[in-house]
């Protein structure tokens, strides 16, 4: 077996399905499997994966275990030398699987890669690596929220000034849309680890394989659609209180106990001060201005339970 590809899914079945069919038609050369692990769907995303792509192999979960958990189940029962953690609203273009196969087969080196990444209007995705987190660039990104002229600091997740077509070695894969990781390099790393729900795996990931020698790479010659957001559509303030969550785990796993308890400090001083902010300005401001404010103050209200809250 060439490869594995693994896809939690979560209410996302026309997506899904979508991206069952690519892999179907896009994977010419190799080898595979396609795992999906359906975590408690109530859209009738496991009967209709079962109808039309009987060959898969299903996993139905009574409960919503998050994507890295999700992944893991698959990710113990593949068998491929390469595994692919993939999104459920993926898109594979002109046989990418097939072209990152053949560039890792080519460097043994390199223990994971990932496609460039387009929106669904094949606009360029903002860049799928970057620069890992550190506990100064999380407080700067919450401090960002609050006063907007620090965005210099703010994401490594929507990076500028970056080679998007140029093949290269990179620090982070930050969108694990579409992560392919040699069998080997993933024995000797473990699994995705299932503590983050959603967000931060694929970054947690990155920082592991780095940190045992393995290299990370862009591989722009194969390309993938990512939609984006769509098991938390509509959802978007609970969304970004997990991100936030998300982001303090990751600092304390790598950084320690006391780094990451500066970063929910941080987070909750900003979360109680925009909140304040908000509230007040949602006294005064005129009608036209209410929904903006409604928006800002849940925003900060999300930092704030993300500082207080880490169990889920």
């Amino acid at each position: 077996m060439d490869v594995s590809i693994v896809i939690a899914s979560f209410n996302t079945a026309e997506f899904t399905l979508r991206c069952l069919k690519s892999i179907s038609e896009q994977i010419r050369e190799h080898e595979y499997e396609v795992i999906v692990v359906d975590n408690a769907s109530t859209d009738g995303s496991p009967r209709r994966i079962a109808a039309e792509f009987p060959q898969v192999k299903l996993i139905r979960n009574d409960l919503n275990i998050g994507a890295a958990g999700a992944t893991t189940q698959g990710l113990k029962l593949s068998a491929g030398r390469y595994v692919v953690s993939m999104n459920s609203d993926v898109m594979v273009l002109d046989e990418a699987i097939d072209k990152l196969i053949r560039f890792m087969d080519g460097r043994l080196d390199v223990g994971g890669a990932t496609p460039k990444l387009l929106f669904g209007d094949l606009s360029p995705h903002w860049p799928p690596f970057g620069k890992p987190p550190t506990p100064w660039t999380e407080i700067m990104e919450i401090l960002t929220e609050f006063a907007g002229s620090l965005t210099a600091y703010s994401s490594r997740y929507r990076q500028e000034d970056v080679a998007l077509d140029t093949s290269q070695e990179v620090e982070c894969i930050v969108w694990g849309t579409c992560f392919i990781v040699r069998r080997k390099a993933m024995e000797q790393v473990g699994y995705q680890d299932p503590r983050f729900f959603l967000y931060g795996e694929d970054v947690d990931w990155s920082i592991r394989l780095r940190k045992t020698g393995w290299k990370l790479w862009y591989f722009p010659e194969a390309q993938v659609i990512h939609f984006g957001g769509q098991s938390g559509k509509g959802r978007s303030t609970e969304m970004f209180r997990i991100r936030m969550q998300s982001n303090i785990k990751l600092i304390q796993k790598h950084y320690g106990v006391l780094a990451g308890l500066a970063v929910r400090e941080a987070l909750a001083f900003i979360g109680m001060a925009g909140y304040a902010k908000w509230l007040l300005l949602s006294l005064w401001r005129k009608a036209r201005w209410r929904d903006l404010v409604s928006i800002r103050r849940a925003r900060f209200g999300a930092m704030l339970r993300a500082a207080v809250s880490l169990h889920d």
